[in-house]
């Protein structure tokens, strides 16, 4: 399941979807229901992911007038600690080493926690804490341009998805109850009318079915 949500920053207003759709056709729906709320009429737009790949070739063919595209601050912390943890233990040592790296990311000096990355990976000589050195530098790399998070804080936006893992924990929960089976398009079904009551949306479609009829 694919789940999109739009909302403005003082979380007064939402609109959520869900599909079961291949990755492919996560673009159209998006556009089309960027098209139903407004969205290009916003006066900023932005958009905040978990940093997969698919996600933003998508976003960036359905939402051509975002402003800015930032990688959810707390999947980049897990990442940072996780490294932090295999590298230097479970102390005092290694969650100072995650905070001043994740302190530079708010400054937006990624080239400070380049630099830290291989400074350390330097003082190590497990291969596989080198393996996991190597992939957060290259996880920072490949998405250098969704880490401008001081400007980002400077606007007043949030740099994490807090409502985004919200509503995917709401739009899933009923379906996830023990003991249930789902087909996948009636899951859909089932998570899209949740959406239209998270959305604030439910009376307004019920209203304009019953026209229709």
């Amino acid at each position: 399941m694919k789940i999109g949500v739009f909302y403005d920053q003082a979380k007064t207003r939402r609109h959520a979807f869900a599909t079961e759709k291949l990755c492919e056709d996560f673009a159209p729906l998006l556009a089309h229901h960027a098209k139903q709320i407004g969205f290009e009429r916003a006066d900023q737009t932005i958009c905040l992911f978990d940093g997969a790949v698919w996600i933003y070739r998508q976003v960036c063919l359905a939402l051509v007038c975002l402003q800015a595209i930032l990688l959810d601050f707390y999947h980049l912390a897990e990442h940072v600690h996780a490294t932090a943890r295999l590298c230097l233990g479970e102390g005092e040592t290694a969650r100072t080493w995650a905070h001043e790296r994740l302190s530079e990311a708010k400054r937006s000096d990624v080239k400070a926690m380049l630099l830290a990355i291989a400074k350390l990976e330097k003082m190590v000589r497990s291969p596989v804490k080198k393996k996991s050195l190597r992939g957060l530098r290259n996880y920072i790399q490949e998405r250098r341009e969704m880490l401008d998070y001081a400007h980002a804080i400077d606007e007043g936006w949030d740099i994490g998805s807090g409502p985004t893992e919200a509503t995917c924990k709401t739009l899933t929960l009923r379906i996830k109850r023990p003991g249930m089976k789902w087909d996948r398009d009636n899951a859909a079904a089932m998570m899209n009318l949740l959406a239209l009551r998270e959305s604030g949306q439910w009376d307004i479609y019920w209203n304009a079915q019953t026209r229709r009829a």
